[in-house]
């Protein structure tokens, strides 16, 4: 709509009509003038399109089209190299020939979709994700302690048990524990997902690469908790000491984890949230605790289900523990009984038999090894396929239709200035209202609010008030602060950190106040610390409310505040969240309730209208991992929750959105 120098930018909208406000920055006024918003500055507004035609026809468009059309630019891509190289040394070494071939291989080599190779691609993603594993020190020692305690409990249970129904359980409850494991965190892998559609859609690296080198790096933390856990049990239950037998044991053991992992990994690739991954994973735990073979011996499942237990890859881990045990030298005396040895008997009192009768030998361990192996490059292959031809999107949460008992729809009333939000009452010359007090990023907002309980301007109130004009009755605050100091110590050292020193202010009711200053400067630490949110470190210092020291109670009870990431009930409509906290929030005792019938209502219809809310009120209000409000949408929701309480202040923490400076441009 305008290509030209700057210094005529703001002559060439003015002579269209449109009035920079005074307080309005030049950059903010610009990028309006091509949105619904360009009304507020030209009655008789352009759209985007009627505008490109203006310029069109300005003195700026003909000037740049004759330049354009000039000789200056004219360049003849038909000329050989030779010539170009004369008046440019520094060309490529590339072009020896003519263009057409250099520009032949230059777009060869574009069109080259991997700048590395697959195995450099794989190395490299496997080096991502070790350093990722490496620096979650947190996650690394909750492992090693949740494996030590497990390993212990279990081991102490089971202590130097001979008992082979003892031992039949052990196993079983490890795997399962292994499984239980891997599902509690199988979350992440939505994380890493959303991590790859990013670097896929930008071609960092074959999908491939990304799933093998993933796989490969849960090695080093299935190596910890299978070592740790299966060490404790073994050596604590008493099984067969010998090294082979031992390290088949945590061979098998770590194969079947790595498996169950990737068949998570198969799951994330396709559910949409944290709930069907959830969901998924406990019907794929059911069916391998249920057909492995220890609930129901495998010899007397029905022939319909027998393939599932033939398919569950814990029927074929399982199997291969139990013949790994009873297989060795312990359970080698012979018995009476068909000459058979007590492993052989074990066995076949499990249910671990052919359909002869006869109890697997040994090779059914290097069976369960190849299976599982086997199973685990088809589940890379899965994933890897589904991970490239299906991509997850966020739902579109739609309009849920309205409980027209509870509430009544308000029809769209178009832009809605907050002006009557923060305005003073023309009725009081002290003024009251609103009072916010922002930063560059940050805003803290005194005003007027019966969230401190106090009534101390009441007015009578009619069942024909119009709900623009409905308020409720509040306490003015004056809020000050003294000396406010706040000291924490350093996450590497012990050394002492002092954020705040010496901190003095003054908020006046109903005025609106900036804290500005540069990122990391302190602002939202400031207003955490008035607003009692802070829970570490030391604070010093006093708070007043209208010369009265802050009482933690009353203070929460009289303020609200709205988080720079807030959160709310992702399955609430917009309207029933600020439905919920005015119920929860204002004060029953209050005069008004009593003269106006359905206060609570039409208070929260006047904040959806302030708000700019009325045509998304019936929306659900979604989740990033869903889909939902937008993070404008989520904002003004976020406000309008805290001013559904009418507090006296509000502090609001990075709220400088589009509409606030719109709306309260002459304010400011």
């Amino acid at each position: 709509i305008y290509v030209g120098p700057v210094a005529k930018v703001l002559p060439y909208f003015t002579n269209l009509g449109y009035t920079k406000p005074k307080q309005m920055d030049v950059a903010d006024f610009l990028q309006l003038i091509g949105t619904t918003d360009g009304q507020l500055f030209n009655k008789r507004h352009l759209t985007p399109l009627q505008l490109a035609h203006v310029f069109r026809d300005s003195v700026e468009y003909d000037r740049i089209k004759e330049r354009l059309d000039s000789d200056q630019y004219e360049y003849d891509w038909r000329c050989d190299t030779t010539t170009t190289q004369n008046n440019e040394d520094n060309r490529d070494e590339e072009m020896t020939t003519s263009i057409p071939q250099y520009v032949a291989r230059t777009k060869q080599r574009l069109q080259t979709r991997f700048q590395n190779t697959f195995i450099r691609s794989t190395n490299l993603n496997l080096q991502r994700f070790f350093t990722i594993w490496k620096r979650d020190r947190r996650y690394i020692f909750v492992k090693f302690v949740q494996n030590f305690a497990m390993g212990i409990s279990v081991g102490s249970v089971f202590y130097q048990t001979i008992s082979v129904v003892s031992i039949y359980g052990l196993l079983f409850q490890g795997m399962q524990f292994v499984m239980l494991g891997t599902m509690a965190s199988a979350s992440t892998l939505l994380e890493d997902r959303q991590i790859y559609y990013k670097h896929k859609d930008a071609n960092f690296y074959p999908t491939f690469s990304h799933v093998i080198g993933r796989s490969i790096s849960l090695l080093p933390q299935v190596l910890m908790d299978t070592f740790i856990f299966g060490t404790i049990v073994y050596f604590m239950v008493g099984l067969y000491t010998g090294a082979a037998q031992y390290f088949i044991y945590i061979g098998i053991i770590i194969l079947f984890t790595i498996v169950f992992n990737q068949m998570f990994a198969i799951f994330a690739s396709f559910a949409a949230t944290k709930t069907d991954l959830q969901s998924l994973g406990a019907c794929l735990l059911l069916f391998n605790l249920l057909f492995c073979g220890f609930i129901v011996a495998p010899d007397i499942i029905p022939k319909y289900y027998i393939w599932i237990y033939w398919w569950a890859p814990m029927a074929w881990a399982y199997r291969a523990l139990l013949v790994n045990e009873f297989t060795s030298p312990d359970f080698q005396n012979v018995t009476s009984h068909q000459n058979q040895t007590e492993g052989q008997l074990a066995l076949i009192e499990g249910g671990f038999t052919f359909h002869n009768g006869e109890a697997f030998g040994k090779d059914w361990i290097a069976w369960g090894a190849i299976y599982l192996i086997f199973y685990q490059l088809i589940c890379v292959v899965v994933t890897g396929i589904l991970l490239q031809f299906l991509r997850v999107k966020k739902k579109i949460i739609s309009p849920s239709r309205p409980d027209t008992t509870n509430f009544s729809i308000i029809g769209n009333i178009g832009r809605q200035s907050v002006r009557g939000l923060i305005r003073r009452r023309e009725s009081d010359q002290e003024g009251d209202g609103y009072h916010l007090i922002e930063d560059h990023d940050s805003l803290v907002t005194n005003g007027g609010g019966g969230g401190a309980g106090g009534s101390s301007s009441s007015s009578n109130y009619n069942n024909e008030m119009n709900d623009d004009d409905l308020d409720l009755p509040f306490t003015k605050v004056d809020l000050s602060f003294h000396d406010i100091c706040y000291e924490v110590t350093a996450s590497q050292t012990n050394e002492k950190l002092k954020l705040l020193k010496n901190i003095n202010g003054v908020f006046r009711a109903g005025r609106m106040c900036a804290l500005m200053g540069s990122s990391g400067a302190g602002k939202t630490t400031l207003m955490d610390v008035i607003a009692l949110r802070k829970t570490a470190g030391t604070v010093e210092g006093e708070v007043r409310l209208n010369g009265h020291l802050q009482e933690p109670t009353s203070f929460r009870r009289c303020s609200g505040y709205v988080e720079q990431f807030d959160v709310q009930s992702p399955q609430l409509t917009v309207r029933e969240t600020v439905l919920f906290s005015a119920r929860l929030r204002l004060d029953r005792n209050n005069e008004a309730f009593q003269n106006t019938p359905n206060l609570v209502e039409r208070y929260v219809d006047k904040i959806i209208k302030m708000m700019e809310l009325n045509s998304e009120e019936g929306l659900l209000v979604g989740s990033d991992e869903e889909g939902g409000l937008s993070f404008e949408q989520t904002k003004r929701l976020s406000i309008a929750v805290e001013l559904a309480a009418s507090p006296s202040i509000i502090f609001l923490d990075e709220v400088c959105c589009v509409w606030l400076v719109i709306n309260e441009n002459k304010l400011l």
